[in-house]
């Protein structure tokens, strides 16, 4: 983070100071005051069950001598006289204003990453393509919020040449706040789902709240989409903007499209596309649901004036995060780890990638697929024909809509245990809040 000046953090949060200490500017934000520093902005935010007003002289204790006070809040006891403080009318607002303010120090190019499946998949695929010719920032884990954005942009310096960042929502418009603070001059979508049906109720809000992205599009900016998504395709066509608009998969009619794809027995595959048909694409990850995702960081190289070759490493080096098809090998069995979210999409999508996947034996062990709403009995059931399609061999279900115990995990472990054997492969997934990686962990754990 660049040095910002006190009167540049009154300026951007409309803030008052009342009390002047001894230092006129920050070269840090935190929200934890555990993590406050020398040159620190402490910004306590409250919850339900705390205030962070409460962590101000920790932070103080730590070094951090600016901090903002909410209006109509008593300050805490004890606090340094050389310590800076502002009083705004909200915290958290003046965090996202702050990081509006700083977004607008720099000239950086932004990538804006949203869509029910795939998102972080295509950010950390499209950062890993850019980062072998740029110094990218992106968002890391679950910093695609309304306060992980903005802590993300504080990252962010002099050295960095581009930005790649995750938007994630769960309701209608806070995708259209991200997208104001960013301020984007590239917006991937990369599917229409059923992630968050439960809250927003139909696919067409969810499609209103993922289109929010495009709010904060800069002039003559471009919207890529995926082509593939029929849905999507419509939503976007109603849409009256300034923007340009790119489709990217791998049926006819995208401007590009992945052509001659083949699978690597279960590790990967590879592509070549319509603008390059003579050179060829490697992804070492297994899922060819992941084209979508490699085919958004090839146009965003090609973009960037990257040539084939750097393209091609940036892909060849792509590590997906965590419980994300993350492959296993216990007791000469093959776990799929794929535990760290579910939806209707994305669980198909996992069992059509097992289906291709040479095998003695196919199993899969399957949680509640959680805020479905009124959609919830029907999408389960939709799945067990997707099963059956598969052709999977023996199917294990862990839940009943509510998170399962320790007593149900020993269960499930002990059951795979019995029915699995040397050269089989195990699908792990469900819901985060089902835990279902602790599965895998507790027959890692066990005797045969």
């Amino acid at each position: 983070m660049i040095p910002i000046s006190i009167e540049n953090i009154c300026k951007w949060t409309m803030g008052e100071i009342i009390q002047r200490g001894r230092f006129d500017s920050i070269s840090n934000i935190t929200i934890d005051s555990r993590k406050a520093i020398k040159g620190s902005l402490f910004i306590p935010l409250s919850g339900e069950k705390y205030d962070g007003h409460t962590f101000i002289p920790h932070a103080a204790g730590n070094g951090c001598r600016i901090a903002l006070i909410q209006k109509d809040v008593v300050l805490p006891e004890a606090l340094p006289e050389d310590m800076s403080l502002i009083k705004v009318s909200n915290c958290l607002e003046s965090l996202q204003n702050i990081a509006k303010g700083y977004r607008d120090l720099f000239s950086v190019p932004v990538i804006a990453v949203t869509g029910s499946n795939g998102k972080t998949t295509t950010k950390d695929m499209v950062a890993g393509v850019l980062g072998v010719k740029y110094n990218v920032l992106k968002n890391k884990g679950n910093y695609n919020n309304h306060i992980g954005l903005p802590l993300t942009l504080f990252e962010l310096n002099e050295t960095h040449e581009c930005m790649v960042l995750e938007m994630g929502m769960s309701g209608l418009g806070e995708i259209e706040l991200l997208s104001s603070i960013a301020k984007p001059d590239i917006a991937f979508i990369t599917n229409i789902g059923w992630a968050h049906i439960e809250k927003l109720g139909s696919k067409e809000m969810i499609a209103k709240a993922k289109l929010e992205i495009v709010s904060g599009l800069k002039e003559d900016s471009t919207l890529v989409i995926n082509g593939d998504d029929e849905y999507l395709c419509k939503k976007t066509a109603q849409l009256t903007a300034e923007y340009h608009l790119t489709k990217v998969g791998t049926l006819p009619g995208n401007n590009l499209r992945a052509v001659e794809v083949t699978d690597q027995r279960g590790s990967g595959f590879t592509f070549k596309t319509n603008l390059t048909a003579d050179k060829v694409f490697m992804v070492n990850h297994p899922g060819r649901h992941h084209i979508i995702s490699a085919l958004f960081a090839v146009w965003a190289g090609r973009h960037f004036n990257m040539n084939h070759d750097e393209v091609y490493r940036g892909l060849l080096q792509f590590e997906p995060s965590g419980m994300r098809m993350e492959h296993i090998t216990s007791k000469e069995r093959l776990f799929i780890n794929d535990a760290y979210n579910a939806n209707p999409d994305s669980m198909k999508a996992a069992i059509e990638y097992l289906k291709q996947l040479p095998s003695k034996k196919r199993i899969v062990v399957l949680g509640d697929m959680l805020e479905l709403g009124k959609f919830a009995e029907t999408c389960h059931r939709d799945l067990a024909n997707n099963i059956i399609d598969a052709e999977i061999d023996d199917v294990v279900l862990v839940g009943s809509v509510t998170s399962f115990t320790a007593e149900t995990i020993m269960h499930a472990s002990s059951l795979l245990h019995q029915i699995t054997g040397q050269g089989d492969t195990v699908l792990v997934k469900g819901s985060r809040s089902m835990g279902m990686e602790r599965i895998i962990q507790h027959f890692m754990e066990g005797e045969n």
